[in-house]
């Protein structure tokens, strides 16, 4: 009969309870008493006192709270501490670039966005690390705090994070991380910024396991959760439902294709046919103006009928997020189901379609918890 080493029982009960303190802060706010771990976990009280000093000793938790109790001498409640480490967020765009920091509970901690014109060349990137820095020192976060720097780009990103394999949007296919983190002095990685949106929904509902999260913004991305992880294909393509066609004569897309999906349903798409900001659009439909409204339904149903075509596909629960949070309400989401129900060729009895949690950052927030989530699962 194998046995396990002492040494992997106590690192196993070790890692068990950071979890179990990790995820009661996380997803319930609660801190937890001694009692309360012997309770969860059925460790006795001597190794439960020697792991929440080892612990407390490197600074992972914090016993500053005392329970309530009814009588007699209050218990200490143990909980996170959030500020143990830190992760950096950063989006790129055509003509900004935001970067901010999370704690360990993905909670963001500091913010700062910068009209910084995106160009493929070494000075750009010499600009953008030294932002980085300031944003960093700016923050007064310790260096040995900050587990890396996730970078989310408009373009697909190879497996390990190195290299965007197409990049069009912002003409930087073949850009390797290296260009940016020679400049840094911590772990960098590209990620899809379809996948931060995803891995953003993800960590606000950690039990959402099979969906298909359509990121609308500015352009529009889609990423694929199975089984709780992303699912990105043989080559990284997997969930570019962006470039899928629904008119094949209709307006060109920047692939050069014509009639794809981005060409209806992002947000600069919009605003081409408009003629104006999306704000501006929406001051003119409350006003009541019908070119407007018209407008606007229209937009809707394409979007309705690329959500349509994708459930074809993967039967599945469907997520809108993105920028376009800010201005779908309730009401909106109630006509794209209608929509989606009337070009569905079976009975729609229940909506699988449902809006994001994040109206901001959601790129940003998602390429940094890629690397709180190593770290929680490191100890």
């Amino acid at each position: 009969m194998n046995e396990f080493p002492e040494t992997d029982i106590k690192k196993t009960n070790l890692s068990n309870m950071f979890q179990l303190i990790y995820l009661s802060e996380k997803e319930h706010r609660i801190k937890l008493s001694k009692d309360d771990i012997s309770r969860k976990l059925n460790l006795s009280l001597p190794t439960i006192t020697r792991n929440l000093r080892e612990l407390l000793a490197r600074n992972l938790i914090i016993d500053d709270t005392k329970l309530s109790s009814k009588g007699g001498r209050k218990a200490i409640a143990y909980s996170l501490n959030a500020s143990a480490r830190y992760a950096i967020g950063v989006e790129i765009l055509k003509q900004s670039v935001t970067i901010l920091s999370v704690d360990l509970l993905g909670d963001t901690t500091n913010r700062i966005k910068l009209n910084l014109l995106y160009q493929n060349t070494d000075a750009y990137y010499v600009k953008l690390a030294e932002h980085m820095k300031q944003f960093i020192a700016d923050s007064r976060i310790e260096p040995q705090r900050i587990q890396g720097i996730g970078i989310g780009i408009q373009g697909l990103i190879s497996h390990d994070g190195s290299t965007v394999l197409y990049g069009k949007i912002l003409n930087c296919t073949g850009l390797t991380i290296e260009r940016i983190s020679q400049h840094l002095d911590y772990p960098c990685r590209f990620f899809h910024d379809a996948d931060c949106v995803a891995a953003a929904e993800q960590w606000k509902r950690p039990d959402l396991q099979d969906a298909m999260i359509l990121s609308v913004g500015e352009h529009l991305g889609g990423a694929l959760l199975i089984n709780g992880l992303p699912y990105h294909g043989i080559n990284g393509r997997s969930g570019t439902i962006e470039h899928t066609i629904i008119n094949p004569n209709g307006r060109e897309c920047y692939c050069g294709k014509k009639g794809c999906v981005e060409a209806y349903c992002s947000l600069s798409a919009l605003e081409a046919a408009f003629g104006g900001e999306v704000e501006e659009l929406m001051i003119s439909m409350q006003k009541g103006d019908t070119k407007a409204v018209q407008l606007w339904n229209s937009y809707l149903d394409y979007l309705a009928l690329a959500i349509n075509n994708f459930h074809m596909i993967l039967n599945t629960q469907i997520i809108i997020g993105g920028s376009i949070l800010n201005y779908l309400a309730e009401s909106h989401l109630d006509r794209i189901n209608e929509l989606v129900k009337a070009h569905s060729a079976f009975p729609e009895e229940e909506s699988n379609i449902s809006l994001g949690s994040l109206t901001k950052d959601a790129v940003a927030i998602g390429a940094a918890l890629s690397f709180m989530k190593e770290f929680v699962n490191s100890i």
